[in-house]
């Protein structure tokens, strides 16, 4: 069982012990390098059980599982992509700011936007990506969100 069919699925304390069950094989392997006893049932002088280090350590994951949890429900609440205009589609102001074709233009784009018949609010070039959220609930009614719009030169 691997770990992301295991947390597909809603039980975390399964998915825990699939956890600690490798950790505790890990720390097998390295007591057993060490020369270190791997103590079973109640423990021997000064060293924890077994049992003991098997559910401190599951604390310890579900703990971690509960913080990756909250990461992402609080802090990861939208999905970010990258969208670019497209070229001959409509100028959107909400989603869009036109990049001066200035004098450090080259000549021939300077010369190609100027000389354009397309019609007022036509998207001639995207030149720099703009960066969009969108909520990841399904049930959200909240639109997407421009971060940073994109730039292009239109037709205005």
């Amino acid at each position: 069982m691997t770990y992301s069919a295991l947390r597909a699925g809603s039980d975390d304390t399964e998915l825990a012990q699939f956890i600690v069950e490798k950790i505790l094989d890990s720390l097998g392997h390295v007591f057993t390098a060490l020369s270190l006893p791997c103590v079973e049932g109640n423990g021997a002088a000064g060293l924890p059980s077994l049992d003991d280090v098997r559910n401190r350590t599951t604390k310890v994951v579900l703990d971690a599982m509960k913080l990756q949890d909250m990461m992402q429900r609080v802090y990861v609440s939208h999905d970010y992509s990258v969208f670019f205009a497209a070229v001959n589609g409509s100028y959107l102001a909400s989603e869009m700011e036109i990049t001066d074709v200035g004098p450090d233009t080259m000549k021939e784009l300077a010369e190609a936007v100027q000389q354009t018949n397309g019609s007022r609010g036509t998207v001639l070039l995207p030149v720099i990506p703009g960066l969009r959220a969108r909520r990841i609930e399904t049930n959200s009614s909240h639109k997407d969100t421009i971060v940073k719009k994109a730039s292009v030169i239109a037709v205005l």
